[in-house]
């Protein structure tokens, strides 16, 4: 889609750049020489966009790290808790 209006416009600006061209009559024009410029710009940027691709840099997958997780494991623990013996459940890893 961008390059078929990178075209049409290119088509568009050419085609408008032949038309306002001066005769040799009004070589004197200055607000010719202007618009000659103008559209001399306009067909060099339509076609250094439409020649340029856009650039996302290269295409690099990082694979995540092994996990080594410590093996754990669910344990009753009796604590004192200043009145009598308590139960709780604690996690101990290794």
């Amino acid at each position: 889609m961008t390059r078929t209006f990178a075209v049409i416009a290119t088509a568009a600006t050419l085609a408008a750049g032949t038309l306002v061209t001066p005769s040799a009559a009004e070589a004197r024009c200055v607000g010719c020489a202007i618009g000659a410029g103008i559209v001399a710009g306009a067909v060099i940027g339509t076609a250094i966009a439409a020649s340029s691709a856009p650039y996302y840099g290269p295409s690099v997958y990082y694979a995540p790290g092994p996990v080594y997780a410590a093996p754990c494991h669910w344990q009753t623990d009796r604590y004192w808790d200043g009145f009598g013996w308590r139960l709780r459940r604690v996690r101990m890893c290794y």
